[in-house]
């Protein structure tokens, strides 16, 4: 299934009342993995991230990802990670979060699966001052589960 396929997909069943904002998005492989940044319909950088393989070859692991802060809490962050996930399931493969997770991180995994499109197969625990989730897994469930 193709990018836009997917992200069409993603984006029907997260945003029914169509008030996510839309992102223009840009890619890049390098030998640590895959990037990508969002911008708006300006060319204003909206946020970043990098994902990489994972051990287990059906997924693909966010290893960071961040929002710029004017944008944050008016679902750009949501959108970047449907950008990311339809990249994912254009290779094959489903994107998961890493075990470290910051709380905006896990607020976003917890909308995507109030949505249906993600599911916390280990709930998020924070143990450190830094917000950061010493343990704890997401991932966006299979395409074929969504359409």
């Amino acid at each position: 299934m193709s990018y836009g396929t997917s992200l069409s997909i993603l984006r029907s069943v997260v945003d029914s009342e169509r008030r996510l904002p839309s992102l223009e998005f840009s890619q890049a492989h390098t030998e640590a993995g895959h990037s990508m940044a969002a911008h708006d319909a300006y060319g204003m950088s909206i946020g970043t991230m990098r994902f990489a393989d994972d051990e287990n070859p059906e997924y693909q692991t966010i290893t960071h990802s961040h929002v710029e802060d004017s944008f944050r809490g008016r679902g750009y962050g949501t959108m970047l990670y449907l950008g990311a996930a339809a990249l994912a399931y254009d290779q094959n493969k489903r994107l998961r979060s890493d075990v470290l997770v910051t709380i905006d991180a896990a607020r976003v995994w917890i909308r995507l699966q109030s949505h249906g499109v993600a599911r916390i197969e280990q709930p998020f625990h924070w143990s450190d001052p830094a917000g950061h989730s010493d343990h704890g897994w997401a991932a966006f469930r299979p395409l074929d589960q969504l359409s």
